[in-house]
């Protein structure tokens, strides 16, 4: 979990949306250290992407991870499950693959 909340937290360094900041704040609470990442760009709807340690993370929608072809596999029964509880999830990918879920 530190290292799914770390590397999105990192993505979303200087973000102002809520999500971002709900995810920011929970790698402070955790004591986590972020990395610096590079080429951060918006996906406006979608997703932020970084460069973090010459790999690529994205953190966004279900919707853009499944645009990107990305199978959630075991996790798309939580993925309903968390949904179904009224919790917002996003989706953390690392050079195009599920690195995993983040329930908001």
């Amino acid at each position: 979990a530190d290292e799914v909340i770390g590397l999105a937290a990192a993505v979303e360094q200087g973000s102002a949306h809520p999500l971002a900041k709900a995810i920011l704040a929970e790698a402070s609470a955790r004591g986590l250290t972020l990395a610096p990442v590079r080429d951060a760009a918006a996906i406006p709807g979608r997703a932020v992407a970084a460069t973090l340690h010459d790999r690529q993370v994205e953190v966004g929608s279900p919707r853009h991870a499944a645009e990107r072809g990305v199978a959630l596999g075991g996790l798309a029964e939580a993925l309903e499950r968390l949904e179904g509880e009224g919790k917002t999830v996003s989706v953390a990918l690392i050079d195009g693959a599920l690195l995993g879920l983040i329930a908001l």
